[in-house]
């Protein structure tokens, strides 16, 4: 996990991709949720007046093809948290929830329903293959 100028060089990377890019990674580095965490959120599990996000839910993956569906629980009991937001991750949330019903996801796949992790990866690969010339890698 970077750690200091990095992340904030990892965040702008992302967003030079996409804006979904560069909000997941602004709150995957902002708060160190997981993946499955990231894509089961809603605005009902984020205060943003406290600055605070409950991880109450988590994405799961099964079967070939993959079938995604929602748990309303963690990886452990240790998953089940309440985490403090830093002020650019709460501004992000912000924004992105401006407009989401709260128990709708915020991030959605392009044409609704939970982000796939393969859609994901291929993001990922964009930005990441922009990262080693700014020793990022």
């Amino acid at each position: 996990m970077p750690t200091g100028e990095k992340i904030a060089e990892w965040i702008a990377l992302g967003y030079e991709v996409s804006q979904l890019a560069g909000d997941v990674i602004t709150l995957a580095m902002g708060t160190g949720l997981r993946y499955g965490e990231i894509t089961a959120l809603r605005p009902c599990d984020i205060d943003l007046k406290r600055r605070r996000l409950t991880v109450a839910r988590a994405v799961k993956e099964d079967g070939e093809p993959r079938r995604l569906y929602i748990v309303p629980y963690g990886k452990s009991d240790a998953a089940l948290r309440t985490i403090r937001m830093a002020d650019s991750v709460v501004l992000m949330l912000k924004r992105r929830t401006k407009d989401v019903p709260d128990q709708e996801l915020i991030f959605t796949a392009p044409k609704g329903g939970i982000l796939h992790s393969n859609g994901w990866s291929r993001i990922w690969l964009r930005a990441s293959s922009r990262s080693a010339p700014f020793g990022l890698d």
